[in-house]
């Protein structure tokens, strides 16, 4: 399936696992600014046991720059820099992006209109992380507003 800039707008819910013992739940939205470009916000549920779980969140821009696609963090310490670029003439793609001594090493599995996956290996002197995150579309938007 080819992929559009249009295809990302919406609502989705997101499974994130972590690790075998941590997973992660919520919602993301995407849409448009003023500008036209895609503003990426994401809440979400981890559990790390049957006990502990926390909540956080994730905010970027989408933008569309030489036929590929930027994600840009929009909050945080890094607000404004590039956090991962993907060419978009394929279905699925990498992108590294280094944080002090950790690498993101980021690929973007675009499946059609209703799922797309995201897969992050995080290497660094004491992680060994992979994390990966299932997208699907849902159109209650209510979910997103009442998400914590």
């Amino acid at each position: 399936m080819n992929f559009t800039f249009n295809h990302f707008e919406g609502l989705w819910k997101v499974k994130r696992n972590i690790s075998p013992n941590t997973c992660a739940n919520g919602l993301a939205h995407i849409i448009k600014n003023k500008n036209s470009e895609l503003v990426f916000k994401e809440k979400f549920l981890t559990s790390l046991d049957k006990k502990n779980i926390i909540f956080g969140e994730n905010q970027y821009l989408i933008e569309i720059k030489n036929k590929e696609l930027h994600f840009i963090f929009k909050s945080g310490p890094r607000l404004g820099t590039i956090f991962q670029k993907f060419r978009m003439n394929t279905i699925s793609n990498s992108s590294l992006y280094f944080c002090l001594k950790d690498t993101y090493q980021t690929t973007l599995f675009w499946i059609n209109q209703n799922y797309f996956r995201i897969t992050h290996k995080i290497k660094g002197k004491n992680k060994n992380l992979f994390i990966s995150s299932h997208y699907y579309k849902t159109n209650n938007i209510n979910l997103f507003n009442k998400f914590i």
